[in-house]
């Protein structure tokens, strides 16, 4: 999900409703703006819209939303410019940033999440072992096929 949460009016019904596509056991990426990166303070870039967020505040939320983070990074570490110098170094920059995070800050945050189901227990639950014989239901039972006769082999 990228520029969904950040530009959404609604972003705990957002969150539901992805909680509802997501199967159990689904995964999904999620990237935001970071709070204290240069990318969220530019309205030049497409991240100087709608909410920004710190790491923390992004895994309580995906956590209240019943997610559960995985990992989590950032990317964006070249300033926001146009200017060349700036582009023909954006590689240098992203190696830089990866290695060095804590000194560099990131454009974005990015937070891998997976759906975790609880399966239903209860006195009404009931749990259905099927029986090999009903998974073979309909399968018709082999019939041994008699030996090639000599004039068959040749």
């Amino acid at each position: 999900m990228l520029h969904g949460l950040e530009t959404s009016e609604h972003p705990r019904e957002l969150l539901t409703e992805a909680w509802r596509c997501l199967g159990p056991g689904g995964r999904m990426m999620l990237m935001v703006p970071n709070r204290a990166g240069l990318w969220a303070a530019s309205d030049r870039t497409p991240f100087g819209f709608g909410r920004s967020y710190t790491t923390g505040q992004i895994e309580a939320q995906m956590r209240r939303a019943g997610f559960q983070p995985d990992w989590h990074g950032s990317a964006i570490y070249i300033p926001p410019s146009d200017r060349r110098f700036w582009l023909r170094s954006a590689q240098f920059w992203e190696r830089t940033g990866a290695r060095i995070s804590r000194v560099l800050i990131a454009g974005v945050i990015m937070v891998e999440l997976s759906k975790h189901a609880r399966a239903p227990v209860g006195p009404g639950v009931r749990i259905h072992v099927p029986s090999p014989l009903e998974i073979l239901d309909g399968v018709a039972r082999p019939r041994p096929q008699a030996a090639p006769t000599a004039r068959e082999i040749d």
